[in-house]
């Protein structure tokens, strides 16, 4: 049987996927994806009874006040600073651990994607010559890593007891 919860979480598992294309194809995470995942996870809070709600907001309203120092430095872009703060409203205190353990694996695995294909795939210059691209210096779609580790949250409480 389908339970809110459940619902809850494959509409945000959802939301997150369709988040990583858009970043994947064109660098950029729509604003009602972050939106949406927002209200969901207040209507999940107020479906639960709501207990948790300050604390789990104090939580996204946090990591976004550090994603925003991280944007101010160029390291996230928006779009990602305002997906990782709803998700962590979303998973909230309960889930913060397996969310941020799985987004830290998610993010060395993109990075290391990342390094390996500017090593290995040639990129054409100005001048028509290939050359090999430094990967620290390029823009990763960190929607990717995002998602990534939102399915592996949501899989790891589901197997939870």
């Amino acid at each position: 049987m389908l339970t809110l919860n459940a619902l809850a979480g494959a509409t945000v598992g959802a939301l997150t996927a369709a988040a990583a294309q858009s970043d994947v194809r064109r660098m950029e995470i729509p604003d009602y994806i972050s939106i949406a995942i927002a209200l969901i996870a207040l209507a999940d809070h107020f479906w639960n009874g709501g207990s948790a709600l300050l604390p789990d907001a104090a939580l996204g309203a946090g990591v976004f006040a550090a994603g925003f120092l991280c944007w101010l430095r160029g390291w996230l872009g928006g779009g990602d600073v305002k997906l990782l703060s709803a998700l962590s409203f979303y998973f909230g205190l309960g889930g913060a651990e397996k969310f941020m353990f799985s987004l830290a694996v998610a993010s060395i695995l993109l990075g290391l994607i990342s390094i390996a294909l500017s090593l290995t795939m040639p990129k054409a210059g100005a001048d028509g010559a290939t050359w090999r691209g430094s990967a620290l210096k390029q823009p990763m779609p960190y929607g990717l890593a995002l998602a990534s580790a939102t399915l592996a949250t949501l899989v790891w409480a589901a197997l939870s007891p």
